[in-house]
């Protein structure tokens, strides 16, 4: 994703915030959550840690909050809300110039037109986590898949496992069509077999290999005690080593059986 500057360098706003919701759009600026851990978190680009905070508040009732990405952020679980323009104060120029009830652009075209109109130093894409990241009551959490890659025709699946064990099962089509959601009972034991086989994989940062171009991306997350552990890698690398590759094999079997062989991985 580009950025766009005019006149004088200026550091755009970037990074991970903490913002209260709002139902009208207030700016990247708008009240964070009052909490002595989040900027170093947000500085270290601690997401689960940042999750695990929220999670916890969610339990106590206060579901306030969103974690918030300035700039380009990686990985489905983030939702693209649109383009603002930070001004040469480094301030939301949306708010700043056409007040709270304008929107974001949703295109990265119209944002640049503005910031050439209003005189702003950048293209901000404001990106939000997925609101179910941040609740409780979610054990295993994965997608397989990119429904917007024209190599990969069967598209993404999404699995999530709650604490009751149930499973959910949601297909989002690639260009060869189909598409739904399954749900079911998880087999008992399964997320700690899970568990077990991702920590004899050796932890995320034995994944830590480049992901070739159109290659396939897992990403698996595991809540224990409210803290999750989040892998995002190459499913083809993956598979290559012990842990990893009976993991891959147990939630792609979940996902075969829920979906009633939809799914087409798993089979056997």
């Amino acid at each position: 994703m580009r950025w766009f500057r005019k006149g004088p360098p200026a550091e755009p706003p970037e990074g991970l915030v903490v913002l209260a919701r709002a139902d009208t759009y207030e700016g990247f600026e708008r009240p964070a959550l009052d909490d002595a851990r989040v900027p170093e978190l947000a500085a270290a680009r601690d997401i689960d840690g940042l999750r695990t905070i929220l999670i916890r508040l969610a339990r106590t009732g206060v579901d306030g909050y969103d974690l918030v990405g300035l700039g380009e952020q990686l990985g489905s679980a983030w939702e693209l809300l649109g383009f603002d323009v930070a001004d040469r104060q480094g301030r939301s120029a949306i708010v700043h110039t056409r007040g709270s009830d304008h929107p974001l652009f949703a295109t990265e075209e119209g944002a640049q037109a503005f910031l050439q109109a209003s005189g702003g130093t950048a293209v901000v894409p404001v990106q939000r986590l997925d609101r179910a990241m941040t609740s409780p009551g979610r054990r295993v959490w994965s997608t397989i898949g990119n429904e917007h890659n024209p190599t990969d025709p069967f598209g993404r699946i999404v699995l999530t496992i709650d604490e009751d064990d149930h499973g959910h099962l949601a297909h989002f089509p690639g260009y060869g069509g189909g598409g739904g959601t399954w749900t079911g009972d998880v087999p008992p034991g399964f997320v700690d077999e899970l568990r077990a086989e991702l920590d004899r994989g050796g932890g995320p940062d034995a994944l830590r290999q480049p992901i070739p171009p159109d290659g396939t991306i897992r990403q698996i997350e595991i809540v224990t005690d409210d803290v999750p552990r989040s892998w995002m890698f190459s499913d083809g690398f993956a598979r290559k080593l012990d842990g990893y590759k009976e993991a891959c094999a147990l939630l792609d079997g979940l996902a075969h059986r829920l979906s009633g062989g939809v799914y087409p991985r798993g089979a056997d």
